[in-house]
């Protein structure tokens, strides 16, 4: 090489080869696994939190929420010749004619001697053989209460047929009465019998005012022809109307007077005068009472001074007899 060209030509240095190693970034520390005991007492905590407010929400639900009363104990209060009387019974009855909010031991007591009763007449309905048509029950009551009032409809029909069946069986076993009655009967003026009847209905308004004043005294203890004579010069209207036991007070032939009872044999009662043997068939021995005749022309002041039967002589001596020989109490109201 020449010097022209030795000076053209610059000298090449050495070229080093620099060699950096890679920086690599550190890795951040693995948090340690969690402990797992930490985990299963932090899920029983968790289980017992939901249980706690379950338990407090299911306890106000309870305590808000109005359960329905328990059902009464139906319990054996008597039994009648065998026959069970239970306390739901007793209630049934009850509850149409007291409500039940008003109800006492008192009003219980006396709904189940009228239920005893009531069995004890249909045992003896039986052995008699007495047999009442149902029609009887039921031809004074308004057919419509089946329908909007079934209870008080049976109600009703149960103190018909229960009366009618006190009537047929003290008819087998009383034969007369001595009776005392004061009373008085003004035809209308439609009655065949009569041609002219001058002021019937101003007669029949006075004779029930002068019964109520007879009978009056004669709860106050007053003998029953003394307070007829006594009270009669009161309502001369009824001069010729009024009669004690048959005869006619004031009337020159109006029969014979008698102050002391008559004996009715009650067959011959229950012909001639229905409503009176109707009448007189359950009262008590000394009871008073007035009975007016369904017609409206008539009334009558009866008064029981004995009765005569051919196995008890009252009704009450019948039924309290029966009450001890058929009923046994088991329980307590």
């Amino acid at each position: 090489m020449d010097d022209k060209d030795a000076k053209n030509t610059a000298p090449v240095e050495e070229v080093k080869l620099i060699t950096t190693t890679p920086v690599v970034a550190e890795k951040a520390p693995l948090k340690p696994k969690l402990n797992l005991k930490i985990l299963v007492i932090g899920l029983l905590v968790l289980v017992a939190v939901v249980l706690i407010i379950f338990s407090v929400f299911f306890n106000k639900t309870s305590i808000n929420t109005k359960l329905p009363p328990p059902e009464p104990e139906n319990v054996l209060l008597a039994t009648v010749k065998g026959e069970n009387i239970l306390s739901q019974e007793l209630l049934d009855l009850a509850g149409t004619y007291v409500l039940e909010s008003q109800m006492d031991k008192n009003d219980l007591k006396q709904y189940l001697d009228k239920l005893i009763e009531r069995k004890i007449l249909d045992i003896e309905a039986k052995s008699r053989a007495i047999v009442l048509d149902e029609s009887e029950a039921t031809k004074d009551l308004d057919e419509t209460m089946k329908s909007w009032a079934p209870r008080l409809y049976q109600r009703d029909r149960d103190e018909n047929y229960y009366k009618l069946l006190k009537s047929q069986i003290s008819a087998r076993f009383i034969s007369s009465m001595a009776l005392n009655i004061i009373g008085f009967w003004v035809p209308g003026p439609n009655d065949p019998e009569v041609v002219d009847v001058p002021d019937h209905d101003a007669k029949r308004k006075t004779g029930i005012a002068a019964l109520e004043k007879i009978e009056g005294l004669i709860r106050s203890g007053t003998d029953p022809y003394k307070a007829t004579t006594q009270i009669l010069p009161e309502y001369p209207l009824l001069n010729k109307v009024l009669a004690y036991n048959g005869g006619i007070l004031g009337a020159e032939s109006g029969g014979t007077i008698s102050s002391n009872p008559i004996e009715y044999e009650l067959s011959k009662l229950k012909t001639s005068r229905p409503y009176l043997y109707d009448g007189v068939l359950l009262m008590k021995e000394g009871e008073t009472k007035t009975l007016i005749e369904p017609n409206g022309r008539g009334a009558s002041i009866v008064q029981v001074v004995s009765r005569r039967g051919k196995e008890f002589n009252s009704y009450d001596e019948f039924i309290s007899l029966r009450k001890k020989e058929l009923v046994k109490f088991k329980d307590k109201i």
